[in-house]
């Protein structure tokens, strides 16, 4: 070695004198590129790329994990708003081998800042596997990053039910326990491959009318490769008081290789209990759109306008008014409640009902559509505009949202802002 270190100091004393200093310069980037290992990213593509901190708790006990395992740590944007059975977004995946890391695991996700500009949060979802790709710790409840504090997730035995008083590093309770929901899936078209396709079952949040969001209480993915219909399932729901009075639904699909939904439920599905033997029909998606009419208008196409005015002949004695109640029920609203939408005119003072209407919204999610039939004599143009007052309430009568003072109905689709009542 010592012979070696001369010999390499008189040949770079020799390349000294032998190049210019420019040539220096160009040997010395030579040198940085061996030795540097790689490039770094250009400073332009590493702004696109916003980076999800996430910290792994996990006991792994006297005996620890099995050799080679693997954290896997997911990230997913959520679902579109106010899109039935839509399937949340993947943002990014880290895989990271645990050998002789020790808990708490502090590690990032990696994805695309131009989609998580654009969503309130990103879930965060974990595990823990072996070599063998079989599941060893598993998560409880997925987390959430908000932009601010770390996701911290707590990673439990695979299988195992925590107790009711069993504190989580955080200072939460872990779930109670858990119960399995089974049911079959049958196809309308028995005939169909299902090529690196998958089946998802769904269970969700349900009764969240005008809530942005939906939390999953269980999901469970199938894969159909060599399978034929029917499709048993059984799914994994976990109990806790957060979820014991909430409304739920199942919505269930079929995904091709690609992600793209194959067959899908007409509506989502009641959760009735695990006590339940769940029978799901499933309808192919055709690639022929569906004919849109005024009386049956695409949801993603304008709603035509209807004109208020005189009636002419031909025209029929009413005509129907298309509105929309938009308020952020955030923490959803108990099963019974009901939209009220009236329209009404003030005569002399006094409000006179033209048009009511009642909208139940259990099953509801989003913005709530509803239509009235005014008598076309109400809607001349020469008569004060009448207003439209819109109310929800429970199944009590308790007022959770309104819109004080009424709305004036304009011409062609009427969208209502309600506010939010004391009592919500």
């Amino acid at each position: 070695m010592r012979y070696q270190a001369v010999f390499l100091s008189v040949v770079v004393a020799m390349m000294s004198f032998a190049f210019p200093a420019s040539a220096q310069n160009d040997m010395g980037d030579i040198f940085g590129d061996i030795f540097k290992g790689g490039q770094y990213p250009p400073q332009q593509q590493a702004t696109l790329i916003d980076n999800i901190p996430v910290q792994v708790r996990f006991d792994a006990g006297p005996q620890g994990l099995p050799s080679e395992s693997m954290l896997v740590v997911t990230a997913y944007a959520p679902p579109p708003v106010n899109v039935r059975r839509a399937a949340p977004l993947m943002l990014g995946e880290t895989r990271l081998l645990l050998s002789g890391l020790p808990s708490p695991v502090s590690i990032v996700v990696a994805a695309p800042a131009q989609i998580t500009e654009g969503i309130d949060y990103a879930r965060i979802e974990a595990k823990i596997i072996d070599h063998n790709g079989t599941i060893v710790f598993e998560l409880q409840n997925s987390g959430e990053f908000r932009g601010y504090e770390p996701a911290k997730l707590f990673l439990t035995p695979y299988g195992q039910i925590a107790g009711p008083a069993a504190p989580t590093p955080y200072g939460q309770p872990e779930p109670a326990a858990t119960e399995t929901v089974r049911g079959t899936v049958s196809i309308t078209d028995p005939s169909s491959v299902f090529r690196g396709a998958n089946l998802v079952i769904r269970l969700m949040e349900d009764g969240l009318a005008g809530g942005t969001t939906r939390n999953i209480v269980g999901e469970t993915r199938t894969a159909l490769d060599g399978k034929s219909a029917p499709f048993n399932f059984s799914l994994e729901r976990v109990l806790s008081t957060n979820n014991s009075q909430t409304p739920l639904a199942f919505e269930v699909w079929i995904e091709d290789w690609a992600g793209r939904k194959t067959h899908v439920m007409p509506r989502p599905v009641p959760f009735n209990g695990a006590a339940t033997n769940y029978r799901f029909a499933l309808d192919a998606i055709t690639s022929t759109p569906p004919q849109c009419t005024r009386e049956n208008p695409c949801t993603n196409m304008p709603t035509l306008p209807v004109p208020i005015g005189v009636p002419a002949p031909g025209i029929p004695v009413s005509r129907t008014i298309q509105g929309e109640a938009q308020f952020d029920a955030y923490k959803g609203l108990p099963k019974g409640s009901i939209l009220t939408a009236e329209l009404e005119r003030f005569t002399s003072g006094r409000p006179v009902q033209l048009a009511k209407t009642l909208v139940s919204l259990d099953g509801m999610s989003g913005n709530i559509n509803f239509v009235l039939d005014v008598p076309q004599t109400e809607l001349d143009p020469r008569l004060p505009t009448p207003v439209l007052r819109l109310r929800i309430e429970d199944k009590d009568g308790k007022l959770f949202f309104s819109n004080p003072g009424g709305t004036p109905l304009k011409d062609g689709f009427n969208a209502v802002q309600l506010r939010a009542a004391a009592n919500y």
